[in-house]
């Protein structure tokens, strides 16, 4: 049929492609098809892993150790989600709409980024959530900062542990504490994961993610249930960005509930509504 359109199918395993080479992949598709793809050859996973095995023989790699091991010394009194008797796999999508506008003008005035103030509401609503200050999860952040990376194809995402404090304060010290936290936990990310969870009994069953401006996210007003979930971990939130604000999206294996998921989506959306108009 002359009038029926032609399409390419392409199944990569997400241990090996982070997110970005979606992009990277239909680019070069496109590109191939108008004869445009050149032969250059992608060194970039090479190079990554010339770094990675190089820094260790660096200073750095020492004094980032040393971070790791000053923010884990109070690993003993960290407390972890308890599981639920009715658990089972599954998911929900929560819209939180008309707070963009606020959160920019928040983070603006307060001299952080949305990221680390969406990291900063996962924070205080986990340890809500387990009756704990003291709250220990991992974050992703994309790990693409070299050059010769921001085209290259491969799994480049890095997982970083933290231990997060959520002590009563002021909302402008919290912050401002957890933006710095998060932003030199990213700096010393060069000391890896499996490295770290050895040397602290770390796991990765609880995990924090913003995706900034990178997936399309069509959702409607009410909250969605699905009987999936992402299974990287035992208990993911994930938020994503809207045109007027963010959904906050909550994937768990068969230890939680869908109404503990339920629940966790709703007050992370009336905190991150509540930090950005209260002092304390």
């Amino acid at each position: 049929d002359s009038e029926a359109g032609k399409s390419i199918i392409y199944n990569v395993h997400h241990i090996i492609s982070d997110a970005t080479n979606a992009t990277l992949i239909n680019k070069e598709l496109e590109q191939a098809l108008m004869g445009k793809l050149d032969d250059e050859i992608d060194l970039g996973f090479v190079y990554a892993s010339r770094d990675s095995f190089e820094v260790q023989y660096d200073n750095k790699y020492e004094s980032a150790q040393k971070f790791f091991q000053d923010n884990f010394a109070d690993i003993d009194k960290v407390q972890y989600l308890l599981r639920d008797v009715d658990g089972k796999i599954g998911s929900v999508g929560l819209p939180i709409r008309g707070i963009r506008e606020n959160v920019e003008s928040f983070t603006k005035k307060n001299n952080i980024t949305v990221s680390n103030l969406l990291n900063a509401v996962f924070a205080y609503t986990y340890s809500r959530f387990i009756g704990c200050d003291k709250v220990y999860y991992n974050f992703t952040e994309h790990g693409r900062h070299e050059d010769y990376l921001q085209d290259a194809w491969g799994m480049f995402i890095r997982t970083i542990p933290v231990i997060v404090d959520c002590e009563n304060r002021s909302v402008a010290d919290y912050v401002d504490y957890t933006s710095d936290l998060i932003l030199k936990s990213m700096t010393n990310s060069i000391y890896p994961f499996r490295l770290l969870a050895k040397e602290f009994d770390l796991n990765n069953n609880v995990i924090f993610e913003y995706n900034h401006d990178l997936n399309e996210f069509e959702i409607g007003d009410e909250i969605v249930f699905r009987d999936d979930a992402d299974e990287v971990s035992d208990f993911l939130c994930v938020v994503n960005d809207l045109e007027d604000g963010f959904v906050v999206s909550v994937s768990h294996l068969d230890k939680f509930s869908q109404n503990t998921a339920k629940q966790f989506g709703e007050s992370y959306k009336l905190i991150l509504e509540q930090i950005i108009s209260v002092d304390k």
